[in-house]
């Protein structure tokens, strides 16, 4: 039996060899990483950009499959109602790989980067959603009205507010499916700065004629 442990043992590290190294990335993220009430260490650092990095890699490929192993992997940690310091770290370490990953990309691959993008609400850069609210496929920019009527919205800072808002104001007038629309008001609603209740209004009066 021992004999057999060791083989398997051998067999399974020789096989390793050979998979390809982005399907080698760390199953799980621990859990005291997910709800550590610090900043993550540079040990830590290093794994959650380990994690993310080699699972969002496989979000471009030409295999389906891969593309909705990586979305599971990738929204994975938000199940634990993870940690403001985890979260700080996971959205630096995934902003910009998801916004590269997006540009160009087929449906399916845009449709998953915003759902993945929903459990980050990332209210630091909001390039990504401004980007998704013009997309031709309709989930999409159901997925990015969706991540905007949460507190990515309302958390950005004012500048981006301003910019959401004329986004927000302009789809409105342009989306032709209701269950986006219903998302994109709602996104609306979530803005803070001032220019917005009268923005508001203007676009529920231009989609109620008659009144």
């Amino acid at each position: 039996m021992i004999c057999l442990a060791k083989y398997a043992l051998v067999v399974t590290a020789l096989f390793s060899l050979y998979l390809p190294s982005n399907l080698l990335a760390a199953d799980r993220i621990p859990t005291s990483i997910l709800k550590s009430d610090r900043t993550p260490n540079p040990e830590e650092k290093n794994l959650i950009q380990s994690y993310g990095n080699q699972w969002s890699s496989l979000l471009v490929s030409e295999d389906d499959r891969q593309v909705a192993e990586a979305k599971r992997k990738l929204i994975e940690p938000f199940r634990s109602d993870p940690s403001t310091f985890f979260l700080n770290e996971y959205r630096n370490t995934l902003r910009i790989a998801l916004r590269q990953a997006f540009e160009g990309q087929r449906d399916i691959i845009r449709i998953n980067i915003m759902i993945i993008s929903a459990g980050l609400k990332d209210s630091s850069d909001v390039s990504l959603y401004l980007m998704a609210l013009k997309d031709p496929h309709p989930a999409v920019r159901y997925w990015a009205a969706k991540t905007l009527n949460s507190s990515a919205a309302a958390e950005a800072a004012d500048p981006q507010q301003k910019e959401l808002l004329t986004a927000l104001s302009e789809a409105v007038k342009l989306e032709n499916i209701e269950l986006v629309t219903q998302q994109l008001m709602l996104a609306l609603a979530q803005l803070t700065i001032q220019d917005a209740a009268p923005q508001i209004l203007l676009s529920l009066n231009e989609r109620i004629p008659v009144h």
